[in-house]
């Protein structure tokens, strides 16, 4: 990526498995990957990440600082710039 450029990403993240095989069964348009949040977090290395930091889509935009449901399906965001 040139100096500059931004990097914005979102996954569907959840920490129970039962719900991870149903979200990898009613997807079927493409492959879907369990990405840890550390795997997240290294989509972004080589950037700057802009606060609030990676977090759940609707705290990101609120700012809310809590942790995302254990056991729900959410959407994991983050958005980067390249030094």
């Amino acid at each position: 990526m040139p100096a500059g450029s931004w990097l914005i990403l979102s996954t569907a993240r959840t920490e129970s498995a039962q719900v991870q095989a149903k979200l990898q069964s009613a997807y079927t348009a493409a492959d879907s990957y369990a990405h840890s949040a550390e795997d997240f977090r290294s989509f972004f290395d080589g950037t700057q990440i802009i606060p609030p930091g990676l977090r759940e889509a609707r705290r990101w935009i609120a700012g809310m600082p809590a942790a995302p449901p254990a056991d729900e399906l959410y959407t994991l965001c983050g958005a980067g710039i390249k030094p």
